[in-house]
């Protein structure tokens, strides 16, 4: 366990550790270094019941598969200045980056579907008062059509030779 007893535990149940350990110590001056890789890291809470926030920050840790540790201890053994480092902080982000895509597509497939729900009924009332407006623009379409062949016939036509005018509807 790597938080016992917090109030989110999280269990280290496996990872690969390359390490590399300098120390020289002359009289009461030292100076030692230390650096470390972890790799195929496999963490998870060990909490049974959690909330979305926690369950998030969970993902996140166990999306973490590798680190980078390096300490460094100057001085004497009784005041020494210890250094350390660590890339954590930006597998800690890319793996936040990947939840917080993750959980805004989610949410954007739920918003879609539920947009899409609470709009269907009126649009499909909405599609059906169109398709009686089409019917209506289909029957002006061809009144207007006979009353334009109407008028072109009235308009050759004689009447004691005068043409009558071409009205214009």
């Amino acid at each position: 366990e790597l938080a016992r007893g917090s109030a989110f535990p999280m269990e280290l149940r496996q990872a690969l550790l390359d390490i590399d350990l300098t120390a020289r110590i002359e009289g009461a001056a030292m100076d030692a270094g230390l650096s470390a890789g972890l790799s195929s890291v496999e963490m998870a809470s060990i909490k049974q019941e959690m909330g979305a926030i926690e369950r998030a920050v969970a993902s996140a840790l166990s999306g973490i598969k590798g680190f980078k540790l390096k300490a460094s201890a100057t001085g004497t053994l009784s005041d020494y200045d210890l250094k350390l480092s660590s890339d954590l902080d930006g597998v800690l982000k890319g793996a936040v980056g990947k939840i917080v895509a993750d959980l805004s597509a989610e949410f954007a497939k739920s918003l879609r579907a539920g947009v899409l729900e609470r709009t269907k009924k009126p649009l499909e009332e909405l599609s059906g008062s169109f398709a009686g407006l089409e019917s209506i623009e289909r029957e002006l379409g061809a009144r207007i059509g006979l009353t334009d062949k109407l008028l072109d016939e009235i308009g050759e036509a004689s009447m004691g030779g005068i043409k009558l005018p071409k009205l214009p509807f």
